[in-house]
């Protein structure tokens, strides 16, 4: 083949090139410091470096919001640190007040500083860090706790994401903290009427032809009930039996009612094991534990964890001419006849309705007035232990299985302190009445409410109605409608966070209303499981239940050291404080409650220092995969630049020479 000078220009152009882009490439490694600057100098190696840049950004990110998060939830421990302490310095306090020898200064003074513990406290739970509250869920900007200690924020966890698609909690929010429940804690309830054994304590019973010396001495399970009810006279042959009529709702919630008859030779322990056997114990197996308390007071304990429905009412009778007037099925009865003694266990400060005894009155009691708000003492809750919310529908909170057929009677005052007499009648056309007038209840769709549908959002529209006295203009679905959205411009009936339906008069900062519903048979006996339902009832009073009320359960128990109540007592005035006794039994429960969200939150710092260190070491390995992908060896570079460069220049020395030859160099 014959070599053309073109020939050879082409081939040194060539030559030159690849040379030249090669010195180029390496310089621009050299000086970047990085093996690919484009995505065509090596498409495998770029795309594992886009692929590595993107997991590096990801885990500096994880990294910032881990931090974020640690932070947050070290910030709520050291905050719950001091509120534990303060807890703790709480029943410091509450033992001192215990002690039966304090005078009345030094229970006001216990008293003052229970009350500033716990505004210590409510100033705790208001704690925000940077304008972000740290106990109001995810609403950061909203204000937790009010003065009077109700809960504003709601029960929405924060999250964080710690690797892709997962996410976790890290912090512990107001409505678990202050609001929440313990489902291994036992209800406990009690009476307020201190027993004393009225053999001692009544100077005109005789014994052994001598009169007794008259002593305050609490009742035991070992006298006979004759020592509980008393008697006129020094006969113990001439009484006739004790009649006890008792209301409860067993821990599952099924209601129950019954008449126990006793003779006076009988124990209190026999009276007790009675009731332990209505509300379902057997030799076999017991579900509730009933005693007698050290300071004269019944007390029924559930077996069974994280139950809140247990309730408790008991009103004893006795025919001192043994007329037989004390053994009725009308419960009202037992007033009616002077011969007949009635012996209270439980007292409250409640208004019964019209023409009620109140020593009688276990459910047909008036709502509490608060002001401008009247409110009922009975949470409603439902078969999964939830207190129930507008949703809820009645038969899901009853004591028994279906709502069919059940009239609920209605006594009140609307807002313009007009009487009215009503009733709300369940079946498969549900309607209501007010002052002999008959409405329907319907649904949202327009067809009519059958009994077991009916919810408390129903029910609410209906008080609201009532209260404000404007009812429908016809019994159609447009006016019924209409009356509910013209009531609550005057009245707004709805059932709060503990399941209690309350009644607010928008006329009027002190409320002329009255209300009072209850179940149409609770009075009567020949019927077993009535009332179905109780929205106010003069029942036991609470020890401890499994839901906690923080800032609520504070005010009471200081209100019972401030009152100086070491134990329930329904001669004194507000007779439905439980006592310092029971407040004890309930500060601890209270300061386990907080330890365990104590516990909780310190979990998710440590949880998040790891997530923080475990990307802090997938950052760094990262970043070393990424420099061994991107980054240039400089020694090797310089030493292949250099290579190059070499080669180059002894490329272009050699076709200066070939370029300089002349025509002789070929002869």
């Amino acid at each position: 083949m014959r070599v053309t000078n073109l020939l050879i220009y082409n081939q040194f152009l060539d030559s030159y090139k690849k040379s030249s882009l090669e010195l180029s490439k390496i310089s621009n490694e050299l000086s970047s410091g990085k093996k690919i600057n484009n995505s065509y100098d090596d498409t495998l190696s770029y795309s594992d470096s886009l692929r590595l840049s993107f997991e590096e950004s990801s885990f500096e990110q994880i990294k910032n919001i881990s931090f974020q998060a640690k932070s947050f939830a070290n910030n709520s421990d050291q905050i719950l640190n001091q509120f534990t302490d303060s807890l703790n310095e709480f029943k410091t306090k509450l033992l001192q007040a215990n002690n039966a020898s304090q005078d009345l200064t030094s229970i006001n003074a216990i008293a003052n500083d229970l009350e500033r513990i716990k505004e210590h406290m409510m100033d705790l739970a208001n704690t925000s860090i940077n304008g972000q509250y740290l106990f109001s869920g995810n609403a950061l900007k909203t204000r937790p706790i009010d003065r009077e200690g109700n809960y504003h924020g709601n029960d929405k966890n924060l999250t964080a994401v710690v690797s892709p698609k997962i996410e976790e909690n890290y912090n512990v929010t107001g409505a678990e903290l202050f609001l929440g429940k313990d489902n291994d804690f036992k209800k406990k309830i009690t009476t307020n009427v201190i027993l004393y054994n009225q053999s001692k304590l009544n100077p005109n019973i005789m014994e052994n032809g001598e009169k007794l010396k008259k002593e305050e001495v609490f009742i035991t399970p070992t006298d006979s009930i004759r020592d509980l009810m008393g008697d006129n006279n020094s006969d113990k042959t001439d009484n006739s039996n004790s009649f006890f009529y008792i209301y409860g709702k067993k821990s599952n919630g099924d209601s129950f009612k019954a008449k126990v008859e006793l003779s006076n030779d009988k124990s209190v322990q026999d009276l007790l094991d009675k009731i332990g056997t209505l509300y379902g114990n057997s030799q076999e197996n017991k579900l509730v534990e009933v005693s007698l308390n050290k300071r004269g007071n019944i007390e029924i304990k559930d077996l069974k964890s994280g139950n809140e429905k247990l309730d408790f009412f008991m009103v004893g009778a006795i025919d001192d001419k043994n007329l037989g007037g004390a053994d009725v099925t009308d419960i009202d009865d037992l007033t009616t006849n002077p011969n007949v003694r009635i012996k209270e266990f439980v007292k409250s400060d409640f208004t019964p309705v019209s023409g009620i005894d109140q020593r009688v009155a276990y459910d047909r009691e008036n709502f509490t007035k608060l002001k401008d708000t009247l409110i009922s003492n009975i949470s409603q809750i439902d078969r999964n232990g939830n207190f129930a919310t507008p949703k809820t529908k009645l038969s899901d909170t009853a004591g028994v299985s279906s709502l069919n057929g059940i009239t609920f009677e209605i006594e009140l005052k609307d807002v313009n302190s007009n009487p009215h007499t009503a009733s709300i009648n369940l079946s498969d056309t549900s309607t209501f009445t007010v002052d002999g007038n008959t409405y329907t209840i319907y649904n949202s769709d327009g067809s009519q409410t059958k009994a077991d549908e009916f919810t408390y959002r129903q029910l609410t529209d209906i008080i609201s109605m009532m209260t404000a006295n404007t009812l429908p203009a016809s019994n159609t679905k447009i006016d019924y409608d209409t009356a509910i959205v013209n009531a609550k411009k005057l009245s707004e009936a709805n059932i709060d966070y503990r399941g209690r339906i309350y009644i607010k008069d928008k006329t009027s900062q002190n409320s002329n209303m009255e209300f009072a519903i209850y179940d149409k048979d609770s009075d009567d006996f020949t019927k077993p499981n009535s009332p179905v339902i109780t929205f106010q009832a003069n029942n036991a009073l609470t020890v401890d239940t499994p839901s906690i009320d923080l800032f609520k359960d504070l005010d009471e128990i200081i209100e019972s050291v401030r009152n100086y109540r070491l134990s329930p007592d329904g001669k004194k005035e507000d007779p439905r404080l439980p006592g310092i006794d029971a407040a004890i039994e309930r500060i601890d429960h209270i300061t386990t409650h907080v330890i365990r969200k104590h516990t909780k939150i310190g979990s998710y710092s440590n949880f998040f220092q790891k997530v923080e260190d475990r990307n802090m070491f997938l950052d760094l390995n990262v970043k070393k995969l990424k420099s061994q992908v991107e980054d240039v060896d400089v020694a090797e570079a310089l030493m292949k630049f250099n290579q190059l460069n070499i080669n180059f220049q002894a490329m272009l020395s050699s076709i200066s020479k070939i370029n300089s030859l002349s025509l002789v160099n070929y002869i």
